[in-house]
């Protein structure tokens, strides 16, 4: 299966094969052009690039970015990215809003006494 090969395993849900597609697709580089971000978080906003090279010290990260981005552009790929933290907290809350609506209706617990 190709990088933008498709299938699903058995539950429905999209899988993809490939280990950095996957982790393209559940990472978010967070105003990785800004310097000040980048030196408050310690880095922490470059997650797409920590996520694919994680044995790479943090002072390497800006400059795994652009040449990420360059493979993603020439491969079709898409990097996840939002202009500031408070627009990936945002983010993140919508997505897990989202995964709790998915999810099946609990049933309430009872105690056996």
């Amino acid at each position: 299966m190709g990088v933008s090969e498709w299938d699903t395993g058995g539950d429905g849900e999209k899988r993809d094969d490939c280990w950095y597609t996957h982790q393209l697709n559940t990472t978010v580089d967070i105003a990785p052009g800004s310097r000040l971000r980048w030196f408050l978080s310690g880095g922490l906003n470059l997650q797409v690039e920590h996520h694919l090279f994680p044995t790479v010290d943090h002072s390497h990260l800006p400059a795994l970015h652009s040449i990420v981005q360059d493979v993603c552009r020439r491969h079709g790929l898409q990097v996840h990215i939002v202009g500031g933290f408070r627009e990936g907290f945002q983010s993140h809350l919508e997505h897990l809003s989202a995964e709790k609506e998915a999810l099946p209706e609990a049933s309430p617990r009872t105690t056996d006494s």
